[in-house]
């Protein structure tokens, strides 16, 4: 029994218009710098979470011991800062295509309609310096579960000519493959679609 490949990643969503006018490449994910603020953002609950423990240990009150060892146990697992970082403030990716230009995050470029992109990912968004730091972090020699996703960061980018645009911080190779490829659908199907408005043009001079 053969199993049938998807043509698209499930993640992230590629939306092309009805009218045939744009394609859209729109996702939320984490970035290197707000899942450090999210750690921040945990060392501050956890006093917090330190100061409520003191306050009910003053003044039992039994609601307020199960909250608080709810709140205290989230904020111990490991994993805590990314799920602050994805429920507070995710990143948001936000790649348009039209015929004529690409939007990249609110930033438009023009295109040249006879030029190419290609798009890739795989290097490194830590530099040999900002990853050693992390490393020496764990000082078991076991790499924790949040050291070792901040090392997997990777740049994904657009090639267009002379020039390397900064598409989006991912936090792993796959997904970062997953996103390139997307993107490079949705550059190939702008490509139709300027195709087809040269067509069109070429008809109504005709006409």
């Amino acid at each position: 029994m053969k199993n049938q490949l998807s043509n698209l990643p499930e993640w992230p969503p590629l939306v092309v218009s009805e009218e045939g006018q744009w394609a859209q490449v729109h996702c939320q994910h984490d970035t290197y710098a707000r899942l450090v603020a999210a750690e921040i953002i945990r060392v501050i609950l956890l006093m917090c979470s330190l100061l409520g423990w003191l306050f009910c240990l003053a003044q039992p009150e039994p609601l307020g011991f199960v909250a608080l060892t709810a709140i205290t146990g989230f904020l111990v697992y490991q994993k805590s800062p990314l799920i602050i970082c994805m429920q507070l403030f995710p990143w948001e990716t936000n790649v348009i295509f039209e015929p004529s230009r690409i939007t990249i995050n609110g930033v438009a470029h023009e295109i040249s309609p006879k030029a190419d992109a290609q798009f890739r990912a795989g290097a490194k968004y830590l530099d040999e310096r900002r990853e050693q730091h992390v490393r020496s972090l764990n000082r078991s020699g076991k790499m924790s579960a949040m050291c070792l996703h901040k090392v997997r960061y990777r740049k994904v980018e657009m090639v267009y000519g002379g020039n390397i645009l900064l598409i989006a911080v991912v936090s792993d190779e796959d997904r970062a493959a997953q996103l390139v490829y997307a993107l490079q659908e949705a550059w190939n199907t702008s490509r139709v679609f300027h195709s087809k408005q040269e067509q069109r043009s070429h008809t109504d001079v005709l006409e």
